[in-house]
């Protein structure tokens, strides 16, 4: 029963951090679409004065584009450190190994940290809104 309890941490940042992911494939989804359709504004119109404000906004947006990706990259290994964190537990109790118990651990810290390090570039890739 302890081995489930000591679980429960874990399998709560794990759903935290799929439902981060989750909100942040989404806004990436969208960022996609609004650059796609930047460019594609781009190609058609001839006036000068929107042509300059695309061709500042595009730089922007890529950048965001490609901060948003890491974010969810890290969070997604931050997640896979947790999974492993909890088959960790359970071969602790199992074997009533302290040390695989410590790597558990171990795991456990490190996917809080790969979380929070995704959400500091979250908001590395909001900190500067210039092209809205």
């Amino acid at each position: 029963m302890t081995a489930i309890a000591d679980m429960v941490a874990p399998v709560v940042l794990i759903t935290t951090g799929v439902l981060m992911a989750n909100g942040l494939l989404s806004t990436y989804t969208v960022l996609i679409d609004r650059i796609r359709a930047l460019k594609r504004e781009h190609l058609a119109t001839s006036s000068g004065e929107k042509l300059h404000e695309i061709e500042l906004q595009l730089p922007a947006m890529t950048r965001r584009l490609h901060l948003l990706y890491g974010a969810v990259l890290t969070i997604f290994c931050g997640i896979t450190l947790l999974v492993l964190s909890v088959i960790g537990i359970a071969m602790a109790e199992v074997h009533g190994s302290e040390t695989v118990g410590a790597i558990a651990l171990g795991f456990v810290v490190a996917g809080a940290v790969a979380m929070l390090v995704g959400l500091v570039v979250v908001a590395l890739a909001y900190a500067s809104r210039r092209e809205l």
